[in-house]
């Protein structure tokens, strides 16, 4: 007997059911039916596993559905983060002198993870809808397009037409270095 998921002694078949029910990577992930007949229990138990919902099996259930909730909050976090944050320099803050507020520059470390949490979220909640086409290479092309409105409010100006009729794309890295106000102001 060995204790998991709670305060239950599990025995063996126990375990061997849980695993083989919540882990993705097992051959009967989310089939409680098959499941139950991989570890030895009776088609009759088998086919009423869940209806019956032993207390050994309703803790642990519980309790991945608490991590799971948990794992969703962490996740609107991250996609909700601004991904603009105050330009630092060697002493602090860059200050615009007009408006004496610190000029925002985008966060690549905040994008790359609202990216990355985006496409994880594309590929298991949507996976329907998304489709993954490669690059040939292990990287992964983002673009942001801001519309006209949006930009001039955010103070940035685009040096070439938008192909987008309507839209501007938003300075990337390299042209901020430029140090032009309108490149990194908010």
């Amino acid at each position: 007997m060995t204790r998991m998921a709670g305060k239950k002694n599990l025995d063996d078949r126990q375990i061997r059911f849980l695993v083989n029910y919540l882990d993705p990577k097992s051959k009967t992930y989310s089939d409680a039916k098959n499941s139950a007949l991989a570890v030895g229990f009776t088609k009759k138990y088998a086919d009423n596993i869940t209806a019956l919902m032993p207390d050994w099996l309703g803790e642990a259930i519980g309790r991945r559905k608490r991590l799971l909730v948990k794992a969703e909050k962490n996740l609107e976090q991250v996609l909700d983060l601004d991904i603009y944050q105050d330009a630092i320099g060697p002493f602090g803050p860059i200050i615009n002198k007009k408006t004496k507020k610190p000029y925002k520059v985008l966060s690549s470390k905040v994008l790359i993870s609202r990216g990355n949490a985006s496409e994880f979220i594309a590929k298991t909640v949507g996976k329907e809808h998304y489709s993954e086409k490669g690059n040939g290479g292990n990287q992964t092309n983002i673009i942001v397009v801001l519309p006209e409105s949006l930009a001039r409010k955010r103070g940035i100006n685009s040096d070439t037409e938008s192909s987008s009729g309507g839209s501007t794309p938003l300075p990337s890295i390299e042209n901020r270095k430029t140090g032009r106000e309108d490149d990194i102001s908010r």
